[in-house]
């Protein structure tokens, strides 16, 4: 069965320290993650919805301007095109609070204001820059991505 440790779980998945590199590697790796979805465009958008796609982007980025973008495996242009798709999706949560309605309603509305274009293209251009350096890994440090 395994070694398990004292809250049952296996010793490969007990919780473990990582280091601030890591933790900003995995960052990085869920940010190109994010643009990918973003780059979905609308289909995207009608798999999960306004309020995900909206709200799962901040999961991963500072909504406001007082938290800075920062993380030590981008490269400053990385940064840079990260930073004005963050200013772009903080401008789509502020003018879609009023967008009501059911489900279907939601995402038509928010289509027909011409965001999703925008964040779309945004987003490819960001996520074509990140993947040319490609992936951290998850598990070791890393100076430079290791994976494309």
């Amino acid at each position: 069965m395994g070694i398990v440790c004292p809250l049952g779980y296996p010793k490969a998945l007990m919780p473990r320290d990582v280091s601030a590199r890591l933790v900003a590697q995995r960052v990085r790796n869920r940010i190109i993650e994010l643009m990918q979805g973003l780059e979905g465009g609308e289909s995207y958008l009608r798999t999960i919805g306004v309020a995900e796609w909206i709200n799962g982007f901040f999961d991963w980025m500072p909504l406001n301007d007082e938290e800075p973008l920062s993380n030590s495996a981008m490269t400053e242009a990385e940064r840079q095109a990260v930073s004005s798709v963050r200013e772009l999706m903080i401008q789509v949560a502020h003018e879609s609070k009023g967008i009501s309605g059911d489900w279907n309603e939601q995402i038509e509305r928010l289509i027909a204001t011409g965001w999703i274009r925008r964040t779309q293209q945004a987003g490819q251009n960001t996520l074509n820059l990140m993947r040319s350096r490609g992936y951290f890994s998850e598990d070791l440090e890393e100076s430079e991505p290791s994976t494309r």
